[in-house]
C-alpha cells in the first residue's frame, strides 16, 4: 500500500470531509461503497484518519469523484475545511 501524506485530490484534504459529505447526502458507508467502489473498512478508516489522509491515491480519487458526481464540492476557505452540496444544474430546454 502506498502511504500518502500529500493532498492527492484538489479539495479533499481531511477525513472528516468524507463523513460530512456522506451525512449531507444522507448516505451510509455501504451507499458510498456502492458509488465509489471503495471498501467500507477503507472508507471508515479514511474518515477517522483526520488531517493526514493515508491510503491509496486511487481510493481517495474514487471517493472524491463519486461524491463530486453527487454534487458535493470540497472547500478550503483559509484553512476552514468543509463540504457544500451544489444545486442541481438547470435542465436544458429542447
Amino acid at each position: 500500500m502506498v502511504a500518502c501524506y500529500v493532498q492527492p485530490c484538489v479539495g479533499l484534504s481531511h477525513g472528516s470531509q468524507i463523513a460530512a459529505a456522506r451525512r449531507l447526502l444522507g448516505m451510509t458507508l455501504l451507499d458510498l461503497k456502492r458509488e465509489s467502489g471503495v471498501g467500507v473498512k477503507t472508507i471508515n478508516r479514511l474518515e477517522k484518519s483526520g488531517r493526514h489522509l493515508r491510503g491509496r491515491i486511487s481510493s481517495l480519487v474514487k471517493i472524491q469523484t463519486a461524491l463530486e458526481k453527487l454534487r458535493i464540492e470540497f472547500v478550503d476557505d483559509n484553512g476552514e475545511l468543509g463540504v457544500i452540496l451544489k444545486p442541481p444544474e438547470p435542465r436544458k430546454k429542447r
